[in-house]
């Protein structure tokens, strides 16, 4: 989940008006990356220590092809989902 400069400006907004922030130096895109950089581990950990799934493009069959060229196309898919997932996890376990 990723949270825009625009949300985010107007998040600040309604709360400036009821505090005074605690560190004036940082900017926002600081404050963005550093949430966002939280979120990502969020996500990481999730996976890792619970029965959270990734998510993968799911195979959309197309009836109007050969049962070959059908096969051939479900071949692909598991290779390309297989290649995701694992570049997905060296990712997370980096």
């Amino acid at each position: 989940m990723m949270i825009t400069s625009e949300d985010f400006s107007k998040t600040i907004d309604r709360i400036v008006g009821k505090r005074i922030a605690k560190d004036r130096n940082k900017t926002i895109d600081n404050l963005l990356k550093e949430n966002n950089e939280k979120v990502e581990e969020f996500e990481k950990k999730e996976i890792l220590e619970t029965y959270k799934w990734i998510k993968v493009k799911k195979y959309i069959d197309d009836d109007n092809l050969s049962w070959e060229d059908r096969y051939k196309k479900l071949e692909n898919h598991h290779i390309d989902e297989t290649t995701f997932l694992i570049n997905k996890i060296r990712e997370i376990i980096k």
